[in-house]
């Protein structure tokens, strides 16, 4: 997600940095190897959710790699015991946000305590409204800067483990790893070309582009191109839409993956960022202690990508979802849907219910050449026939 990046910390080298971390309280008290495995709530199949307290106080925090630090939601720093420090301007995906820095915040995660963590306090309520669930908290730094987090997809669980007793498993396929700004990256392969990725657990999309890769005519070709909405602090932006033909990473190969093109480049030192439908299909092992991340089995590399085939962007609302953007050319559009439509029913059914009959965690990812009513308030409808548009 990138929440933010704070502008003394980007000019900080890599030795200062591996020198802060060293100097800070391990979380692991003597002879405590892990936090052991805490489950976790995986909201849509892209946001993991794990208990937590927060200097004392029962929460559910956000996991999020592209966080430079913890980020607790202005509303629920109200209720802490939470020493402020100074305001700054924060820069993340969307945009630019006031933060304010916290001392003193202490994060339990299982058998483990972060203690006087690095935490920023940021308005998080246009966030939490984009994604349609409570975000009083958006757990990274410290968590990854101290800790194997082993996160095992297939049972929805995660333990934080100490990286000085750690020990990979057998199978697990091991990627360097760089800084890139505030961020890490890894290398992979798209359609052939070598490229430095921001690993970003917080990134919904399973991999976006930067111009410096696909901003050239031979890249895009004839390939179809189409349009999205979609950003993170500061707002949403329109980007460019395409299906990439393979890439290669950890080890595995994908292929017929959707991709977002950047505007302009996102990351420093990257080409762009790889994000949970691509991270989720392994046993991934965050090693930052030991710049690196394990790729390990069982890897589903068969399953096609959930793909939205509606070319609707949404946002939760009270009587249903509201339409933030319909795609030129895509199947809302054909179907007449437009920006500011509020979708109360599909097939006659509250959305959520629907997504439940259907088994999918959002409805737009049915299946082409299906077809559905949407409802819209007083009774109106209109007809959609799912569809690649891009």
């Amino acid at each position: 997600m990138m929440l933010f990046a704070h502008p003394a910390a980007a000019s900080a080298s890599e030795d200062q940095t591996t020198a802060t971390v060293s100097a800070r309280r391990s979380p692991f008290r003597a002879g405590v190897v892990s936090s052991g495995w805490i489950p976790f709530e995986f909201f849509r199949d892209s946001r993991i959710f794990i208990p937590a307290e927060i200097d004392g106080v029962p929460t559910r925090v956000m996991l999020d790699s592209g966080a430079s630090q913890t980020v607790i939601d202005a509303k629920f720093v109200k209720t802490l015991q939470i020493k402020a420090g100074d305001h700054f301007t924060g820069h993340g995906a969307g945009g630019s946000a006031d933060v304010t820095q916290l001392h003193g915040v202490n994060i339990r995660l299982g058998a483990i305590t972060f203690r006087d963590t690095a935490a920023v306090g940021i308005d998080l309520a246009a966030v939490e409204q984009q994604l349609g669930h409570a975000l009083p908290v958006v757990l990274g730094g410290d968590a990854f800067d101290q800790c194997v987090v082993d996160i095992d997809f297939s049972r929805h669980r995660i333990a934080f483990r100490n990286p000085g007793t750690f020990t990979p498993p057998a199978d697990a396929k091991a990627v360097a790893v760089t800084k890139a700004a505030e961020n890490f990256a890894i290398q992979a392969t798209v359609e052939g070309r070598n490229v430095s990725l921001v690993f970003d657990i917080g990134n919904a999309s399973a991999l976006n582009l930067s111009p410096e890769v696909w901003g050239n005519p031979s890249f895009l070709g004839t390939r179809t191109v189409s349009t999205t909405k979609n950003g993170g602090l500061g707002g949403m932006h329109v980007y460019k839409l395409a299906t990439i033909k393979n890439l290669d990473v950890g080890g595995a190969h994908f292929a017929d993956v959707p991709t977002v093109l950047w505007g302009e480049q996102k990351d420093e030192g990257a080409d762009g960022n790889i994000g949970m439908p691509i991270l989720r299909r392994f046993r991934l092992l965050v090693d930052l202690p030991h710049k690196r991340v394990l790729f390990a089995g069982p890897v589903d590399t068969d399953s096609p990508f959930e793909v939205n085939h509606t070319g609707l962007t949404l946002a939760p609302d009270p009587a249903g979802q509201k339409v933030l953007y319909v795609a030129p050319g895509s199947p809302a559009e054909a179907a007449g849907l437009k920006a500011g439509d509020l979708i109360v029913t599909i097939d006659g059914m509250k959305v959520d219910a629907w997504e439940a009959r259907a088994g999918l965690p959002s409805w737009v990812d049915a299946a082409p050449g299906r077809q559905v009513r949407v409802g819209l308030p007083e009774g109106a409808e209109r007809s959609l026939t799912f569809g690649k548009y891009f």
